[in-house]
């Protein structure tokens, strides 16, 4: 009887040690963050660099499209320390060609989080990538540069967009395909083809 019972003392004992293991194992799951970005009251121009940081240390980057970014591709700041943020969850600082922001987000497992994003350089709308850096007449005369060349391409041909419905939810994220019907050759205004999935839809995966 005595043996018995330390058996079942012993196995209840190596079942809650197993089970303790395996929760620490699992990994944590992405914050998919997305949002608008602004340069000086203007949308941010493609390639503006977007980074994440924790305790000063960047965790994730990616570049903005059409004054967006966290579309495509989906910006995923993932678990720092991979605990399930057992004992708290860090706070994410955001930073725009390398200015903070002063936009902040608590960390959430599994959570897709619309942040916008706006700094002002004091200047025109800035290169992308140029750290904080931008602005002024070498940043404006770029920008009308760029806007009188897209104006040339526009007039030789039309882009025409067309895409497909939205896929269903997938590792928290939902695709679809777009085509130009004009075949112009260029992407100047192609639409997104990724974007995080809402929470609602994220349940029902």
């Amino acid at each position: 009887m005595i043996r018995t019972k330390l058996k079942l003392i012993l196995m209840a004992l190596i079942t809650v040690i197993l089970f303790s293991n395996l929760v620490f194992a699992v990994p944590g799951i992405p914050n998919a963050f997305y949002g608008t970005v602004t340069l000086n009251g203007n949308p941010a121009p493609d390639g503006t660099v977007v980074t994440a940081k924790i305790n000063g240390v960047e965790v994730a980057r990616t570049t903005t499209k059409n004054g967006k970014y966290g579309y495509s591709p989906v910006f995923y700041v993932d678990d720092p320390n991979n605990d399930l943020c057992i004992g708290g969850c860090p706070v994410i600082h955001f930073y725009v060609n390398g200015i903070d922001t002063g936009k902040t987000a608590i960390f959430c497992n599994g959570c897709v989080t619309e942040v916008n994003l706006s700094v002002n350089t004091g200047g025109g709308a800035g290169v992308p990538g140029a750290g904080g850096t931008g602005g002024g007449a070498g940043g404006s005369t770029e920008e009308t540069t760029q806007t009188n060349q897209t104006g040339t391409q526009q007039q030789q041909c039309q882009e025409r967009w067309v895409c497909s419905e939205w896929s269903e939810c997938i590792n928290g994220v939902q695709t679809r395909t777009c085509r130009d019907e004009n075949n112009c050759g260029t992407n100047n205004n192609e639409p997104f083809t990724s974007q995080p999935c809402s929470p609602e839809e994220r349940k029902e995966e």
